[in-house]
């Protein structure tokens, strides 16, 4: 799966604050295929995933988050927030910016490194929740 791909099934993805309303669950299947070792962490029926690959020291983890804050009017939108646009070269839907661009591409480039280098050293590990636009307190600090 293409970084862009993963992207426009996560845009697709209304998961509005601090809900992840499946993202985690896309992300979970994708790592999983590819070798990762998966945990899904629940606090205040809220899920986070921590996915692994390799066992030793030093543990490189990338974080995000998938959830996104409403998209306010839809009329105020030039196009429908939860399809990824393409104008003059610029992505545009919810969370394009913060942060499933980042999400997107964090995955596919730890599947990408890991498939090329499946002995590497150390643990790649990548840390995504679903409550950062809200309390934050129920996601990473867990």
């Amino acid at each position: 799966m293409t970084t862009r791909q993963l992207l426009k099934s996560l845009i697709a993805i209304p998961s509005l604050t601090p809900g992840d309303a499946g993202s985690i669950d896309i992300l979970k299947g994708l790592l999983q295929q590819n070798n990762f070792q998966t945990q899904i962490l629940e606090s205040n029926n809220l899920l986070s995933l921590y996915a692994t690959h390799g066992i030793q020291k030093p543990n490189i983890c990338f974080s995000g988050h998938v959830d996104v804050v409403p998209p306010g009017p839809l009329e105020a939108w030039n196009s429908d927030p939860f399809v990824l646009t393409e104008v003059n070269g610029n992505l545009y839907g919810r969370g394009t910016a913060d942060m499933k661009s980042g999400v997107a591409a964090m995955t596919t480039a730890a599947i990408d490194y890991v498939t090329q280098n499946p002995n590497h050293p150390g643990t790649v590990s990548l840390l995504f929740t679903s409550d950062e636009e809200d309390s934050s307190r129920f996601g990473t600090p867990y």
